[in-house]
């Protein structure tokens, strides 16, 4: 007897994971909804360059939306369009992922920035240590990726090497990026109920 699958499990695997992607994309809708009334209508809305109390709301804003919600659905693509035809979709991973990098400059910066203002050092808590090791292994792999799956050079034995680290840094930037802005989040909280 051979080792063959069952047709019956691949259906069931992928309706378990449908399933659990209507219920992380209602979720992260959900996120995104919260923290908008959140931040609008609890912290002062944003702001670039005036107030670093609303400035460093944008940074809350582009970070969760793009470092987790954003960045989560790019890492998942592949899954989710198996019958589109791979270049199509490594096209529409690399453009969440690029829209990505460029959402998460400009967080970063807002929160550089809303320090600068208020005259606050910069990476001293918890919160900015996760987020940094998530930053930079996001950009790193952005840039792997880009080189090695995206670009047509790279040789197939190297993409070989390199898809199950690629694959293995996804959800463990994913997480990273989930703890930056659980912390962050709390943070933020914390400071609101100081009067």
């Amino acid at each position: 007897m051979g080792s063959e699958e069952d047709p019956r499990d691949y259906d069931f695997s992928r309706k378990i994971f449908k399933a659990g992607f209507v219920v992380a994309a209602v979720s992260g809708i959900l996120m995104w909804l919260l923290m908008f009334v959140w931040v609008f209508g609890f912290t002062g809305g944003v702001s670039w360059g005036t107030d670093s109390k609303t400035e460093i709301n944008l940074h809350v804003i582009l970070m969760t939306v793009f470092m987790v919600y954003l960045q989560g659905h790019g890492a998942i693509i592949f899954r989710t369009l198996p019958s589109r035809p791979k270049f199509q979709v490594k096209l529409i991973h690399a453009g969440f992922h690029f829209t990505t990098v460029i959402a998460v400059s400009f967080g970063l910066w807002s929160a550089v920035r809303a320090h600068n203002m208020k005259g606050q050092p910069h990476f001293f808590t918890l919160h900015s240590w996760i987020g940094i090791i998530a930053i930079v292994l996001f950009y790193g792999q952005f840039l792997a990726g880009f080189l090695v799956f995206l670009l047509p050079y790279a040789p197939m034995r190297v993409r070989n090497f390199v898809i199950p680290y690629h694959k293995f840094m996804g959800p463990l930037i994913f997480l990273s990026s989930c703890m930056a802005a659980a912390t962050g989040m709390m943070m933020k909280a914390l400071g609101a109920l100081r009067y």
